[in-house]
């Protein structure tokens, strides 16, 4: 809510606090900075509420790694990849599931 007043987008914001199944509607507009594993719960949520092909879904929050998976379910969705950005920090990877390389991805419906 401080953020929202600060920015002076009390107009065009609406904030609730609850589950994602009592969204309704449709946006114009996700931004999700989560973890992949809870994208992954949310891909069928984002469908949902992007209707349009004009719409768009931009997700962030995961690991260079998990990018792959992430690309892979929401094109099976019908997202097609606008942009990936990719920030490098200067730790080496630790595992094969984690890095040091975070990602954000626009995406665009396919058309409908």
């Amino acid at each position: 809510m401080q953020n929202v007043a600060l920015n002076r987008m009390e107009d065009r914001s609406h904030l609730f606090h609850g589950s994602v199944d009592a969204v309704s509607g449709s946006f114009n507009l996700i931004l999700a900075n989560l973890h992949a594993v809870t994208h992954m719960e949310m891909f069928d949520h984002y469908r949902r509420l992007l209707p349009l092909k004009e719409n768009l879904l931009v997700v962030s929050g995961f690991y260079d790694v998990q990018t792959v998976d992430i690309e892979k379910e929401l094109s099976q969705r019908g997202f097609t990849v606008l942009e990936r950005v990719e920030v490098h920090a200067w730790a080496a990877a630790l595992t094969g599931e984690c890095s040091y390389t975070w990602v954000g991805c626009g995406f665009a419906q396919h058309a409908t």
